[in-house]
């Protein structure tokens, strides 16, 4: 197993992505990219403390990487491949909708509210992700949350495990998995006769 080294962020250039950290054992200061750091919803500040593994990039020079902050655990790489298993239950997920669009038992309108959904909330997530690098304006939780929930839950989950981004807050996680099961029984419900009904009477409404 690789020895976990600690250090400060000495310098870091929030543009470019990456920055210098002085290790506490002294000597030189190692080289650290974004894409090294574990943690992808925020950026490292000066000060400090993070964990790292010493490394050597393509240029033989030594670098920082699997960077973690002060007080996080470094996941192994099977959990960090989990991530491609939200993208297949989320897949699955549409297509198995599809079938059931198809089968007549949901209406079309019902298949492309949660695409349309399901690719404005994977965009939102990736404006989030730039925004908490840059420290620009974020979008309030509450509204991921609300997205979830009308049905975008697939693309915020693809947006997860793809840009890793609110991936690993328990709290936003645990609201976020409620707004999906409550999705799904809703879904359940439109999906009875009953439920039928009353969606066909609220689109012949609008319509």
């Amino acid at each position: 197993m690789a020895v976990r080294r600690k250090g400060k962020i000495k310098t870091w250039n929030n543009g470019k992505g990456y920055g210098f950290i002085i290790p506490e054992s002294g000597g030189k200061d190692i080289f650290l990219h974004i894409k090294s750091v574990q943690n992808k919803d925020r950026v490292p500040k000066l000060g400090e403390t993070i964990a790292y593994t010493l490394s050597k990039d393509k240029q033989n020079r030594l670098c920082a990487i699997d960077a973690t902050y002060d007080g996080e655990k470094l996941k192994s790489k099977k959990k960090q491949r989990s991530g491609f298993l939200t993208i297949v239950i989320s897949s699955l997920f549409l297509i198995g909708l599809g079938v059931y669009v198809l089968a007549g038992e949901l209406p079309v309108s019902i298949l492309f509210l949660y695409l349309l959904l399901s690719f404005i909330t994977l965009l939102i997530y990736l404006k989030d992700k730039s925004a908490a690098k840059n420290g620009d304006w974020r979008t309030p939780e509450s509204t991921l949350h609300l997205l979830a929930l009308l049905g975008g839950w697939p693309g915020a989950l693809s947006a997860q495990a793809i840009f890793r981004h609110k991936s690993k807050k328990t709290g936003f996680r645990v609201v976020f998995f409620v707004t999906v099961i409550v999705n799904i029984v809703m879904l359940a419900w439109i999906s009875t006769p009953d439920g039928l009904l009353v969606l066909n009477e609220i689109i012949n409404f609008q319509y």
